[in-house]
């Protein structure tokens, strides 16, 4: 499984850049879902991201991200690309694993509580 991480390197949206770095995560850094795509037409990937409204790490459902309103063009976003991908069929779902990390949440226990999520974590085949 390839694993990702959606956001950027510049301060204040690399918490999970930083801490997959820092347990050791083999990640490639993506904005864009069309990075990902090519990976779920022949198995399956993991987005890592930091998320809004969730108090623990924890997987994200595909989905809870389909009520997500695209209102202007800087919305036309990662989840926006999912829902055209996921409407035309381009890839099953279980295939795309989404893991959120609160948003605010402290670098170190982010740390800890996300490396103690994957390790226990299981995806067949």
């Amino acid at each position: 499984m390839k694993t990702f991480v959606l956001g950027s390197d510049h301060p204040g949206d690399q918490l999970a850049w930083d801490v997959c770095e820092e347990l050791g995560i083999e990640a490639e850094l993506t904005t864009q879902f069309s990075d990902i795509l090519p990976w779920l037409e022949v198995g399956k990937a993991m987005v890592i991201d930091v998320a809004r409204g969730i108090e623990a790490v924890q997987q994200v459902s595909a989905e809870s991200l389909k009520s997500v309103r695209t209102v202007t063009a800087h919305d036309f976003d990662f989840a926006t690309e999912m829902k055209l991908a996921l409407s035309a069929n381009l890839f099953l779902e279980e295939n795309l694993v989404l893991v959120g990390i609160p948003l605010g949440m402290e670098k170190e226990e982010a740390k800890k509580v996300l490396g103690d999520f994957l390790s226990s974590f299981q995806i067949d085949g």
